[in-house]
């Protein structure tokens, strides 16, 4: 069990991802990029949901720039009445800064995710049972509540693994998780994202 308690584990694991140099930043990019991108089950989905990378997160623009090119439908979250949706991403100049800084669709016409849809999840810490640990609010966890038939794969680089630690019973567990280094699955709906 990790010592560390989640608040502590935020402040450390966001100071860790910020300290990364662009270089390393983009290094991680373009592989998590190539694992996303050699599994089966994700080249095959209609909606993939996304997020603009902000405060060391790992950053997806080759991975939506990607998508967008191979007909995928992107999807960006954004807040309204302390609830996130998704709305459909219109490329870079179709966003503007949101809430705590964040970049959010101009346009915030809810997108309907499907069964099977994907989820891309940013996080400040993992453990290699698919606990995710996120900024505090609580968005991604709430939202999951309502579209637990979505495939919710987290994003992040290999330093954001912490010792195993309990999540709050209403944290909805990772399917999967893709990293610089791997590719972790979780349960049978994460082995659907096999490699070719």
């Amino acid at each position: 069990m990790s010592q560390l308690q989640p608040n502590d584990l935020r402040v450390s694991k966001r100071r860790a991802r910020r300290n990364l140099s662009a270089t390393l930043q983009q290094d991680h990019a373009d592989s998590v990029f190539q694992h996303l991108t050699e599994m089966v089950g994700f080249k095959s989905k209609r909606n993939v949901a996304c997020y603009i990378a902000s405060d060391g997160e790992l950053n997806l623009e080759n991975t939506m720039t990607w998508l967008c090119q191979t007909g995928h439908n992107v999807l960006i979250p954004f807040v309204q009445k302390q609830e996130m949706s998704f709305a459909k991403y219109n490329g870079a100049d179709a966003l503007v800064e949101g809430r705590w800084g964040l970049s959010e669709p101009i346009d915030k016409r809810p997108a309907e995710l499907r069964t099977g849809d994907v989820i891309l999840a940013p996080l400040v810490a993992f453990d290699e049972s698919g606990a995710r640990l996120g900024r505090g609010g609580g968005y991604y966890d709430r939202f999951m509540v309502s579209h637990s038939d979505c495939v919710f794969i987290g994003v992040a680089h290999e330093l954001q693994k912490v010792e195993p630690f309990q999540p709050h019973s209403w944290d909805r567990r990772l399917d999967a998780l893709v990293t610089e280094k791997h590719v972790r699955v979780f349960n049978h709906v994460g082995h659907q994202f096999s490699y070719d």
